[in-house]
């Protein structure tokens, strides 16, 4: 399983040297230019872009045009289609417009993500199956945020909720079986729930600011048990931030854990 981690701009080069495949905010790369030219040059020498449309950090997802934009200005090879937080009706309906207006572009072939959502159980499942039906798509995203609305009701820590669901949805599916691959949107706990998800060999990849963010919190995740792990904010304006040498330090030692993670040393 391929480890997406986000940095800040400044760090791209040094936390990002071991990783081929990278995700993006679209609102980001269209009004940062360091950010942009930085994964332009990554992809250039060819590196996996995923274009992700924002809906974590801004709430809402980018308009459909804003994200091809972006998909364009660093040359991604993949992007997340629109969806809506927790509402799996308008996520489908968001999926098929954007899928429409892809096919009256005569867009370039690109693999497209979809997430499902859902305010329920039976919604997420709902929304979940019918995005496995639309053959356009080629990857569909599992986020925590959708999985910890969805499933919260059994009260399981957040590293174990979304390998559980992911279970779950495997017997109903058998997803390994399906012209599909996976992608797990966000850690939502602490970062051990890697090995967990690297047991279903059909994940392809995983994306995550934990490292990062934690090291700026002080936050070694190698010293630090699960139970014992406070779920790190991201700082403001998170990706022009500037850090110290130990910082970075930290940063470097918590991928190389998440790794080990991964790994499953």
């Amino acid at each position: 399983m391929k480890i997406c981690h986000i940095v800040p701009a400044d760090y791209i080069e040094v936390c990002n040297q071991n990783s081929s495949m990278h995700l993006l905010i679209s609102q980001e790369v269209l009004k940062n230019k360091k950010y942009q030219e930085k994964y332009l040059e990554k992809s250039l020498k060819g590196d996996f872009i995923i274009m992700d449309n924002g809906i974590f950090e801004y709430g809402n997802a980018a308009p459909l045009d804003d994200v091809i934009e972006a998909v364009e200005a660093v040359q991604a090879k993949e992007m997340i289609l629109p969806d809506c937080y927790f509402d799996g009706e308008i996520t489908i309906k968001r999926v098929m417009s954007a899928l429409n207006e892809l096919e009256k572009k005569s867009y370039r072939p690109i693999s497209l993500m979809a997430v499902p959502q859902g305010k329920t159980q039976d919604e997420y499942m709902w929304c979940f199956s019918v995005l496995l039906t639309i053959k356009e798509i080629n990857v569909i995203g599992f986020s925590y945020g959708a999985i910890n609305k969805a499933f919260g009701r059994y009260k399981l820590p957040p590293s174990l909720l979304r390998p559980t669901v992911i279970s779950y949805l495997n017997q109903h599916f058998d997803l390994g079986a399906l012209n599909k691959e996976f992608h797990c949107l966000g850690i939502g706990g602490h970062p051990h729930e890697i090995e967990f998800l690297k047991k279903f060999e059909f994940i392809r990849s995983i994306d995550s600011s934990k490292a990062f963010v934690s090291a700026v919190r002080g936050i070694d995740m190698k010293e630090t048990l699960p139970a014992n792990y406070v779920i790190p904010e991201r700082p403001d304006d998170y990706f022009n931030i500037q850090v110290s040498e130990d910082v970075v330090k930290l940063a470097l030692k918590n991928i190389e854990t998440m790794g080990r993670y991964n790994e499953g040393e």
